[in-house]
């Protein structure tokens, strides 16, 4: 099957996804408080991001990045609408990414990304953990254990993926807090920090 015609049966399986994805996020929002419209913003969304994986990532790993992509997907509407990263989205994806990446170093027979990964995702979790303590306002520990995730995501590809996709997000995340302050929200302003690493892992993950 050439690329073109993958990327396009994947993105159309990431319509299907992304059409599931909806009751997902609803169940995960407190008390239904949706404030953003997940059938209209997830479908498009999602389809995309699938397709655009389909070209960049080799087929015995796309299984693992597929579901991560799902997976940034529904955490990235859940933060913005709800400013939380749930723990049952969360931490069995660990298990879930951890399998999948296994398998595809099984098929590959090479086993050192899978090494990596596994540094990668310490890394980050220690990393995010020291900035999630010297600023509480900004940074929460939801937002530690998603950064652990793109680590083990993005250190399995290459250690390139892995410090952009990591500086992409501070980065982004700053910006957002800088322009917070210059609106006159304040230091202590609170806003989503999942979306700006799920953002620069994606950049991590497609660039």
């Amino acid at each position: 099957m050439g690329d073109a015609v993958l990327a396009v049966v994947v993105g159309a399986f990431g319509l299907v996804v992304g059409a599931a994805l909806g009751p997902l996020i609803g169940r995960s929002l407190p008390n239904r408080d949706v404030r953003v419209r997940p059938r209209a913003v997830i479908v498009p969304v999602t389809g995309l991001l699938f397709a655009a994986t389909a070209l960049r990532i080799e087929a015995p790993s796309l299984p693992a990045y597929l579901y991560f992509v799902a997976v940034c997907v529904a955490l990235a509407v859940i933060d913005l609408a709800a400013r939380r990263l749930p723990n049952a989205i969360v931490l069995p994806s660990y298990p879930v990414i951890a399998v999948l990446l296994t398998a595809s170093s099984l098929w590959r027979h090479d086993f050192w990304p899978l090494a990596w990964a596994g540094i990668g995702g310490a890394l980050l979790l220690v990393f995010f953990t020291v900035l999630a303590t010297a600023q509480p306002a900004s940074m929460g520990f939801g937002d530690v254990k998603l950064a652990g995730l793109i680590g083990l995501a993005l250190g399995y590809l290459s250690w390139t993926a892995l410090l952009v996709g990591a500086f992409a997000g501070v980065l982004l995340g700053g910006i957002a807090a800088v322009v917070l302050i210059a609106r006159g929200r304040g230091r202590d302003a609170t806003f989503p920090f999942g979306p700006f690493l799920i953002a620069g892992a994606l950049l991590g993950m497609l660039v």
